[in-house]
């Protein structure tokens, strides 16, 4: 039995179907829901792809003829699957389950010494970071990317690789020396940022056909995101650079849709009962009072970026104190976000640190603007004056962007009280994280499994739960280190798994679970719906699903609320068409409004997660 007859045995009627309409294209996207078994489909696709073997499965007469048509290929090179570090031992294992080393295949990590291809080697595994070394090595930027200065204004062109190898054969094996039989990208959503090295090395290799994968094939409704889209699977698209094709979305653009087959749903699932609980809590005074100084200090640094563009002071800074000034506003919006797990934590880290943001933020914690006669080392327009405090308090007023009962409320604590709570060991657990605690032991004997955007997170969790066994997964990790932990987490009885966004969204097969907590929330709403098919998903057993989600009266959540809102409507309408809505853009004064305020928070959440 051949390879290909094999793959499709394996493959449900559902997923066949799916595979059928795959065969009519020669490249482009393939959006399933998470569990629908997109890379066994895919393999199965590609192994066409490489070489069309009789089918002892009968396929349509019109699909054996488009099979004909696109596989026309001389030799039969090997196909490259690109991916993610975390999702090397998912896919390898997933091979071996369903081939049953029939199929050969390897893996090439960056810190593969002396890579040699088999002869007999039908898949390489592989990662960005491998593309990226050679792409730089060879300086192969040069080859896809065009650059145009006219006086002042310069344009960066971005060219579709659909030729021949860009490298010629070397001694040593190359990726961009071989023109593969087809190129599958995992969770493509990661890479189609054109102005990136993983996609510029991506966009770099030849290969006959070019599929990408994902459960969410865009989180980031981006011009350079769609460009970088369409080049890496060498699709038609008019626009070379990212300008004209932030101006082609808003007028001209047909859908992403006609590029995408997609499934919403997986037949074979039967979806389990649903159990989703929003746990609200609100902030206690002294988290509150680091808070609100967090967003008082975030006023100062944007008064002072104010200032400094609209008296156009450009000229009397350099560009290092722009760029510090700029950091440490993002600095800020960040740690409100921390403040939510510990702001104990991040009160000592802005105090500790020697940059504006945190002389301001200690300023605020000291209390030195409480007599206007004192002297403050906060700095305003001219890095070297010092300004004195009273300046302070009164632009707070005048600008109006804190009102008189967040004044009042800074104010209203000594430093004494402060270095009591900061010095207390127990005031490390925030009242979000008091929450989440008390959820976890509400589920003694399960399994759980804990998202979070901060490894802060299970630092708390570590130390406060002693009884159960904390398990994660580390960056610094090897593939066995990953996969052992993984089988020590199924194997238990009810251990916590605690995961990051950034690191484990994708990827992972955790149906032996059934809770799920997510502490926080990524500025992508496609991060939690990402995360939440962890364990929501084809071969979940329990007849019942839990899904905790944890917001509070905080505005830094409501603004990320608002993006998820904006960006899901966007990408609704670029899978059909056009794009008429836009993701709004704040000034200032809403900006600051938007994070005291947040009555709306749960009624969003509710809105923008649509598992």
């Amino acid at each position: 039995m051949s390879l290909i007859n094999h793959g499709i045995r394996q493959l449900f009627p559902n997923q066949i179907e799916v595979l059928q309409e795959c065969l009519h294209q020669k490249s482009g996207g393939i959006s399933l829901v998470m569990g629908y078994g997109k890379s066994n489909i895919s393999i199965v696709l590609a192994l066409i792809k490489r070489n069309h073997y009789k089918l002892s499965i009968p396929l349509p007469r019109d699909i054996l003829k488009k099979i004909n048509a696109f596989n026309k290929i001389p030799k039969q090179e090997p196909i490259l699957i690109i991916m993610t570090k975390t999702l090397l031992l998912p896919w390898a294992e997933e091979i071996k389950k369903f081939y049953q080393n029939t199929l050969k295949f390897q893996i090439y990590y960056k810190d593969t010494p002396n890579f040699v291809l088999d002869e007999d080697t039908v898949i390489i595994l592989t990662t960005p970071q491998v593309l990226i070394k050679y792409y730089k090595l060879y300086d192969l930027s040069s080859k896809i990317i065009h650059r145009q200065t006219t006086g002042l204004i310069k344009k960066i062109e971005y060219i579709t690789n659909d030729d021949e190898p860009l490298l010629a054969e070397t001694e040593s094996f190359n990726l961009y020396s071989i023109k593969w039989s087809c190129l599958i990208i995992d969770e493509i959503q990661k890479f189609t940022n054109i102005q990136t090295k993983a996609c510029q090395s991506i966009i770099a290799i030849s290969s006959h056909h070019k599929f990408g994968l994902s459960g969410t094939m865009f989180d980031e409704p981006k011009p350079e995101r769609i460009l970088g889209y369409y080049k890496m699977l060498s699709l038609p698209f008019e626009c070379m650079t990212v300008a004209d094709t932030r101006r082609f979305l808003k007028k001209g653009f047909q859908g992403l849709q006609e590029t995408i087959i997609s499934r919403l749903k997986n037949e074979a699932f039967i979806d389990p009962i649903i159990n989703k609980v929003i746990v609200e809590h609100q902030l206690r005074p002294m988290e509150e009072y680091i808070y609100k100084s967090l967003l008082y200090t975030l006023n100062t640094l944007i008064k002072i970026k104010q200032d400094i563009t609209q008296n156009h002071l450009q000229n009397q800074y350099d560009q290092e104190f722009q760029d510090m000034l700029k950091g440490s506003i993002l600095i800020v919006l960040q740690y409100l976000r921390q403040t939510l797990i510990s702001p104990k934590d991040v009160a000592l880290k802005l105090m500790a640190k020697e940059e504006i943001v945190s002389e301001i933020f200690s300023e605020v914690i000291k209390k030195l603007y409480k007599n206007s006669n004192n002297q403050s080392n906060v700095i305003n327009h001219d890095p070297k004056a010092s300004p004195n405090d009273g300046y302070y308090k009164d632009l707070l007023k005048e600008t109006r962007l804190l009102n008189d009962d967040v004044i009042n409320l800074i104010l209203s604590y000594n430093t004494e009280y402060f270095e009591d709570y900061i010095n207390n060991p127990y005031n490390d657990k925030s009242s979000r994280m008091s929450k989440v605690l008390e959820t976890i032991r509400k589920h003694p004997h399960e399994k759980l499994i804990v998202f979070s955007c901060f490894r802060l997170s299970q630092n708390i969790l570590n130390k406060y739960l002693k009884n159960r066994n904390i398990l994660s997964l580390e960056s610094d990790m090897t593939i066995e280190q990953r996969f052992d932990t993984i089988e020590t987490f199924k194997k238990s009885t009810n251990s916590v798994l605690f995961l990051t966004y950034a690191m484990s969204a994708e990827g992972l097969n955790l149906q032996c679970a059934h809770t799920i907590l997510l502490i926080d929330f990524w500025w992508s709403v496609g991060r939690s719906n990402q995360a939440i098919a962890r364990i929501l998903r084809y071969g979940q057993e329990s007849p019942v699903v839990n899904i905790y989600l944890f917001t509070s009266n905080t505005g830094i959540e409501k603004g990320l609320f608002f993006k998820h809102e904006d960006k899901l409507s966007v990408l609704d309408e670029l899978l059909i068409g056009p794009q008429s809505s836009t993701i709004r853009t704040l000034k200032t004064s809403e900006i600051i409004q938007i994070l005291i305020n947040s009555e709306e928070n749960k009624k969003l959440l509710k809105k923008n997660n649509r598992c």
